[in-house]
């Protein structure tokens, strides 16, 4: 599916999942908003829309939008919006559900991540504040039964790694600091707020 509107002239396309049309027409209508409070638009251009970046490509007459593959470990475009407002659905239903406002974690942000946390079956994520450009706050690492920390080196992974790696992760990261999330055989299980306290797990159309 596709949807469209027109800037100077130019038809500028979304191709996107059925299920995201809204999504997709919201979109087009930020960058005609864009557009029309003085954000010269042209082939090349490079706009973030919330946590990821799209980009218009010029296809015939057309401007398309692409946004980051994010299958592959360098910056590579492709056609369509379809990952990029996934997410932003997801992590607004989260949000919503713990009714919070959103603390953005950007595709290039990193998450320090315990190796082994990507595949262990019972993990720890927790954010706090950043004091570093990038750094998201955010850190994985494998829950052990003693409850004793894992002295493992912690690899600093870009948000937008996890969204192939560790896509279960990916639709809480948009929660403030104090925020401390366990998952079982990837699945969520307890979700603590700053103050220590149990808050309600969102339901699973938000996971």
């Amino acid at each position: 599916m596709t949807q469209s509107i027109e800037i100077d002239g130019h038809r500028v396309i979304a191709a996107c999942e059925s299920i995201l049309n809204e999504a997709a027409q919201s979109t087009l209508n930020k960058l005609r908003s864009l557009h029309a409070h003085g954000r010269a638009l042209h082939p090349g251009s490079i706009i973030m829309f919330g946590w990821a970046p799209l980009k218009l490509h010029v296809e015939g007459g057309d401007w398309v939008l692409y946004e980051l593959d994010f299958t592959q470990p360098t910056l590579t475009w492709v056609r369509g919006v379809d990952t990029t407002l996934q997410v932003l659905n997801l992590q607004a239903a989260v949000v919503h559900a713990v009714g919070v406002a959103p603390r953005e974690t950007r595709y290039d942000d990193f998450v320090l991540v315990e190796p082994a946390a990507e595949s262990a079956p019972d993990v720890l994520l927790a954010r706090v504040e950043p004091h570093l450009d990038h750094d998201s706050g955010w850190f994985a690492g494998v829950e052990r039964e003693d409850g004793r920390r894992s002295d493992a080196e912690r690899v600093a992974v870009p948000m937008a790694g996890l969204v192939g790696s560790c896509p279960q992760w990916v639709p809480y990261l948009a929660l403030p600091p104090g925020y401390r999330l366990a998952f079982r055989d990837g699945r969520l299980v307890q979700l603590s707020d700053p103050d220590g306290r149990k808050r309600q797990i969102p339901r699973r159309g938000t996971q």
